[in-house]
């Protein structure tokens, strides 16, 4: 068990804090258990003290009450760093003139049309040269319909998604689907 999970079940916001490493606010968090403690601020020395001293915890918990809103700011800030962080990887995803980005909607497309074209023209064949075997074909085609609907599905968010993208990165607001307007107007 790490610090961070031994920390949290005593002071919740201590331990979500030193959960997010030793940089940024766990690093400030560690150094304010460590104070508390009397020892230096490393996760080792912290441990060691936490083992050595059955009323660490306690002490560790007080000092959580005793600056709950300076560490729950600490937290706050720290969440926010972190999102605008992950916003900054997103957007520049979105910018990204990769060609795989911009060839795996078209891909994905192409395989599941492929393969709906193909059973029409296996099953034309068959119909034609071996009837006796369209059995076999439709348990064939029963069996591969549902992971054929599934990347049909995956097709259709992940096409609606890519627009949403194309949208927001153009300034534009997204278009609503029939279908998550009526579920919009039905919840509200």
């Amino acid at each position: 068990m790490n610090l961070s999970d031994i920390i949290s079940k005593a002071a919740p916001v201590i331990g979500g804090l030193l959960a997010g490493g030793p940089v940024g606010a766990g690093l400030a968090a560690l150094k304010l258990v460590a104070g508390e403690l009397g020892v230096d601020p490393t996760e080792d020395a912290v441990s060691a003290a936490i083992a050595a001293d059955p009323d660490a915890l306690v002490r560790i918990k007080e000092l959580e009450l005793t600056h709950k809103e300076a560490l729950q700011k600490m937290a706050i800030e720290n969440d926010t760093v972190r999102l605008v962080e992950t916003q900054k990887t997103m957007r520049e995803e979105i910018k990204s003139e990769d060609p795989f980005i911009s060839r795996a909607r078209p891909s994905l497309l192409w395989a599941i049309s492929s393969s709906v074209v193909l059973e029409i023209v296996l099953g034309s064949v068959i119909v034609l040269t071996a009837p006796a075997q369209m059995d076999n074909f439709v348990a064939l085609c029963a069996a591969i319909s549902i992971p054929q609907s599934v990347a049909a599905a995956m097709c259709g968010v992940y096409i609606k998604e890519r627009s949403n993208d194309k949208a927001v990165a153009a300034g534009q607001e997204p278009k609503i689907g029939m279908l998550t307007a009526i579920v919009d107007k039905l919840t509200k």
